[in-house]
């Protein structure tokens, strides 16, 4: 299996909301003989965003950290078995966290809520 040779190229997910209980590196492949974790879990490609300096704010301190930001699109679909009624676009979501975490929730501290910035 291409995922047990290369594991830090893979991350397991819940399916829930809310961070934590990701799987990467050795974690991972414990995951994968969890029948119990695979059943409620996907596999994703881990992607790997730019880095930037950014300086974080938490519990009255300052620090300069390396920071990836994810961006997630949502969307709204509403169908029966054979029509479409609604299918679009329902906003975003980008939030930052320091790039050496692989855990991505807000509510669970791991991550901040924030706004891009675009550039040309």
């Amino acid at each position: 299996m291409e995922i047990k040779k290369d594991v830090d190229k893979f991350i397991v997910k819940p399916q829930k909301e809310g961070g934590s209980n990701n799987f990467s590196g050795k974690q991972l492949l414990k995951a994968l003989d969890n029948e119990e974790i695979m059943n409620t879990s996907i596999i994703q490609a881990k992607i790997n965003p730019p880095e930037f300096d950014a300086f974080i704010l938490k519990e009255d301190k300052v620090t300069k950290e390396k920071c990836v930001s994810e961006f997630g699109i949502y969307g709204i679909i509403i169908s029966d078995d054979t029509t479409v009624h609604l299918n679009k676009s329902a906003g975003f979501l980008c939030r930052t966290k320091k790039s050496s975490v692989s855990e991505g929730g807000v509510c669970s501290g791991y991550s901040v809520i924030d706004t891009p910035y675009l550039v040309g």
